[in-house]
């Protein structure tokens, strides 16, 4: 799935409140890095926090399994469709 500026993101990588999945909306769509990850910025709806938080250069994976792998290997942010 191609990600597209307004889609709903899951946001992983973040651990905040027992919780390390944050929604969120794609606000600009990049290339594919080296790793052949999408690249986005996105507003992130963070737990706890009133005011959303704004993320650049995330990688995009395709699927939650994908994201896995990448956070175990690199401890990185990453997001997901949601």
């Amino acid at each position: 799935m191609e990600p597209k500026i307004g889609d709903s993101i899951l946001l992983k990588g973040l651990m905040v409140n027992g919780h390390d999945e944050h929604p969120g909306v794609i606000t600009n769509v990049y290339h594919q890095n080296e790793g052949g990850f999408a690249v986005i910025n996105a507003t992130v709806f963070v737990d706890t926090n009133p005011t959303p938080q704004c993320y650049g250069s995330i990688n995009y994976a395709s699927s939650r399994e994908e994201a896995e792998k990448y956070i175990a290997t690199f401890k990185g942010l990453i997001c997901i469709p949601r």
